[in-house]
């Protein structure tokens, strides 16, 4: 993902906060401690939210096994 400079969003060291626009993606809600690198986009029924859980591939995992599969 390549983020736009102009977005909504705070983009401080070490953190991605609020409404981030990437250009590959479009609006992401972003709570995240990365602003382009190992980020888990979720796609809700309305919104992409962005996150970055500290054992990604456990996240990942768990999100996998509630949704059965």
């Amino acid at each position: 993902m390549s983020w736009l400079p102009w977005s909504e969003g705070w983009k401080l060291p070490g953190y991605a906060l609020f409404k981030i626009e990437y250009g590959d993606v479009g609006a992401v809600r972003m709570c995240a401690t990365r602003l382009t690198r190992r980020i888990v986009v979720i796609k809700t029924g309305s919104d992409l939210w962005g996150i970055t859980p500290a054992d990604m591939d456990a996240f990942i995992a768990a999100l996998q096994l509630k949704r059965g599969g």
